[in-house]
């Protein structure tokens, strides 16, 4: 494995991880073989990789689910390529290691701070959109998101024959509390979408099941989370729309279980809102990115290094009791 100096910045680590999700889609399984030792040793060992990385993506670093997403997609018929693919996304967490999530227990204006987001009167960054609110930012707010179909493009050659899982909408969401993420996904959805309004539907819907787990839970601890609709960002204003009731007939043929999305709305369990794209952190767990700043933008929305926690601590008396999630607790 090459030295992780040539990747030390955060932009060029970020690059690393562009540059996987945006080869495996045109890397092709490959035969399964049980009589050849090297394909039999090659699948044990990238299974035992991608699942090392799998627990990080699961517990600390949500900037890795959607590559683990990907190759994990792989696991039973891993290619020379796609092994390689996955030596690279550790290459890009050897150069991350300082990286983690971070949380504050109740200042506003310190989580606003950290989680970048665009100041309320940023027209050209919200657009149409609902900026999040300043007061309620310690408390749990959502995000989810869905592209359409495959996104395979150029990548292969016309002709060529692709799994039918590589047609289906990737769904993705990210769930904040106190200025850190405390619970993310990264999925294909099971079935393809006819629409983007439709594939965003589902992505809700998959946001709003995590969502109400999390109100019990925190309505079990007494906090004030489950007392307030939870706010739902979502960047499709036609699945907002339909969601509060302005359905159209072109959607008439969507799965009764998405009406369970108004149904939390009618119960003032979630309020779902429309956000603008750019600003949309959970735009990074559905996309096989090729967009470098903007991975890292949106990487560095819900997440921080070492060096830039210790800035925010020394830099405010209000972050002493601040926490960092990367197997360090720093006072």
């Amino acid at each position: 494995m090459s030295s992780p100096t040539s990747m030390a910045s955060s932009s060029a680590a970020g690059s690393g991880l562009v540059s996987v999700c945006g080869s495996i889609t045109r890397i092709i399984s490959a035969e399964v073989d049980e009589d050849d030792p090297y394909f039999v040793r090659r699948r044990h060992t990238y299974q035992s990789l991608v699942g090392s990385l799998n627990w990080l993506a699961t517990n600390t670093r949500p900037d890795l689910a959607p590559v683990v997403s990907f190759l994990a997609s792989y696991s039973h018929c891993p290619s020379k390529e796609h092994f390689e693919s996955a030596l690279y996304a550790v290459r890009y967490l050897r150069s991350t290691t300082s990286h983690g999530i971070a949380y504050h227990s109740s200042a506003p204006s310190s989580t606003e701070a950290f989680t970048h987001y665009p100041f309320p009167h940023d027209a050209e960054a919200y657009h149409d959109a609902t900026p999040p609110a300043n007061d309620q930012m310690h408390l749990l707010t959502g995000y989810c998101d869905a592209n359409y179909g495959s996104q395979v493009g150029n990548l292969v050659p016309d002709g060529t024959e692709l799994e039918l899982f590589k047609f289906r909408s990737m769904s993705g969401f990210i769930i904040m509390r106190c200025g850190g993420p405390i619970a993310w996904k990264a999925v294909r959805q099971d079935r393809c979408s006819r629409s983007t309004c439709e594939a965003k539907l589902r992505s809700i819907d998959e946001t709003t099941r995590e969502v109400l787990s999390l109100r019990h839970r925190c309505d079990d601890m007494n906090l004030p989370d489950a007392d307030i609709p939870t706010p739902l960002y979502n960047d499709k204003l036609g699945s907002v729309d339909w969601s509060k009731g302005t359905t159209t007939k072109g959607l008439r043929h969507l799965n009764i279980r998405d009406c369970a999305i108004r149904d939390s709305l009618h119960a003032g369990e979630i309020d779902l809102r429309h956000i603008a794209g750019k600003v949309n952190p959970s735009d990074i767990f559905t996309k096989e990115m090729r967009d470098t700043p903007h991975f890292c933008t949106l990487r560095d929305s819900f997440m921080m290094s070492k060096e830039r926690f210790n800035t925010f601590v020394s830099s405010s008396s209000a972050w002493i009791s601040a926490c960092w999630v990367n197997g360090l607790v720093l006072g």
